[in-house]
């Protein structure tokens, strides 16, 4: 390739840092006639974290924000967060993460894709950062959550991708961050596509409250079940006991035949006596559409229960699609079932197609379907599924092995109240992606001029509020 000579900088000069589809974007910010500025105009303040070992990591403490931690959408898992003593608090001032901070992810493999930015959301009392993390306090005139938009999208992302320095580790440093080309629309369209990012947070906030509440709830049904899992070495096995053509030892374990008369002796009942296995196939020789939608077992959130897709040539559907699922069917992973792979199909996805790996039901209501949905998540059902593991390295059971497990029999009161707040939070989850993904289309528009940047300063076009958004 050639290079400009006007297009060569003191700061590098290798051959990658001058890649065309680098100088095209550089070439694209510059002719959007958006007001661009460096990201150094934008803060008041900017500083990586520092990282604190492993071996400090604590049951109770701190929170520490790890790369590891940043989902796509801008979003910070809850599942996998770390803590670490308080001491680290007093003695990192560089690390203290304030809600509505900008946390860039500066440091490892996914610095240049869409899940490296976030907000530093308001949950979080006091929160530390690791080295791997950039925080940025954006002035007054900058909106925080328009940051966070603008950063995902291809345009600041080639940029990111493009200061990568040649290590072995992927890194930005200070630099390198500090000129990145950004671009500064008036403040009503910065605060049109924040509202976004904003509402977002709130939908995704409200979502956990309710999942907390319904963990609750189970939790009161569950209390006392014994599910510390301690296998015995050895023990006896009454012939009585016997109840499945199973006879290996891992199904007669102690702990499984304790948690399977706990729940009986407190008038547990079995799924299938609100569910039933579906058994619908589906056949790419005998599909009339060039393309499906299929659910894999990666596309369950084991977090929240949420699946999602991808959408495929019917004429390279994997192996595994054969599953045709509808609207309000349960899937329940049956392959590594302890990581909880368990959600619902929504009304958009029906007539998907799900992988082999997944144990399909139906409920006989779709509030049942939501109840049903929490309850196979609790411990106490994921032991009882573990029961029937066949794997050795590689856990997996029956399709039809859900069925079998006990659940709370509870009145219907009860499973519209469980149901409900299920459905809500799943419903919120996915309008919170569906926002943040809105606001880095408007991103994206405004670097190409197709925002209605007039009819939002203007205040035609407004951003939705929570009452379009929240559940009825």
């Amino acid at each position: 390739m050639y290079v400009d000579p006007k297009a060569v900088t003191e700061r590098r000069m290798d051959a990658d840092y001058y890649c065309p589809e680098f100088l095209e974007n550089q070439e694209r910010l510059q002719g959007s006639g958006q007001t661009l500025t460096e990201l150094k105009r934008l803060w008041r303040e900017g500083k990586y974290g520092t990282l604190p070992p492993s071996a400090d990591y604590a049951d109770e403490g701190v929170v520490l924000i790890r790369g590891g931690d940043f989902r796509d959408l801008g979003i910070i898992a809850d599942e996998n967060l770390v803590r670490v003593p308080a001491l680290y608090w007093e003695n990192s001032p560089k690390a203290r993460a304030e809600a509505g901070e900008v946390l860039l992810l500066a440091k490892g493999a996914t610095i240049d894709g869409p899940n490296s930015v976030a907000l530093c959301p308001p949950r979080f009392n006091k929160a530390l950062v690791n080295g791997s993390v950039f925080r940025i306090k954006c002035k007054q005139d900058v909106d925080a959550a328009y940051l966070v938009a603008y950063m995902a999208t291809p345009a600041f992302l080639l940029q990111k991708r493009r200061a990568i320095s040649n290590t072995g580790i992927f890194y930005n440093d200070l630099g390198s961050i500090e000129s990145f080309l950004v671009p500064l629309p008036p403040r009503p369209v910065q605060e049109h596509i924040g509202a976004k990012v904003r509402l977002a947070e709130r939908c995704r906030t409200r979502a956990r409250e309710l999942r907390e509440g319904v963990q609750g709830i189970l939790n009161r049904m569950y209390a006392g079940a014994p599910v510390e899992l301690a296998p015995a070495l050895d023990f006896w096995v009454d012939p009585e006991e016997s109840d499945s053509p199973r006879l290996d030892s891992w199904h007669y374990q102690p702990v499984y035949r304790r948690l399977v008369k706990w729940c009986r002796e407190h008038h547990f009942v079995p799924v299938s006596s609100i569910a039933s296995l579906a058994q619908r196939r589906w056949s790419p020789a005998n599909s009339k559409r060039s393309s499906f939608h299929y659910i894999e077992i990666s596309d369950v959130d084991t977090a929240s229960g949420q699946v999602t897709g991808k959408e495929l040539a019917t004429a390279e559907a994997p192996s595994r699609a054969r599953r045709l699922v509808k609207a309000f069917d349960i899937l329940v992973s049956t392959v590594r079932p302890e990581r909880k792979g368990v959600g619902i199909v929504t009304p958009a996805m029906d007539g998907w197609v799900a992988s082999t790996g997944f144990s399909v039901l139906k409920a006989k209501t779709p509030i049942a379907a939501y109840f049903l949905c929490a309850a196979l998540r609790h411990d106490v059902s994921t032991l009882q599924i573990m029961r029937w593991n066949t794997g050795a390295t590689y856990p997996a059971v029956d399709a039809d092995v859900p069925l079998h497990v006990l659940i709370p029999n509870v009145e219907p009161e009860v499973i519209e109240q469980i149901g409900t707040s299920v459905q809500d939070a799943i419903q919120l989850d996915k309008r919170a992606a569906d926002l943040v993904r809105e606001a880095k289309a408007d991103a994206e528009a405004l670097i190409e001029g197709r925002l209605d940047v007039d009819g939002i300063v203007a205040g035609r076009v407004q951003p939705p509020a929570w009452e379009e958004v929240a559940p009825a």
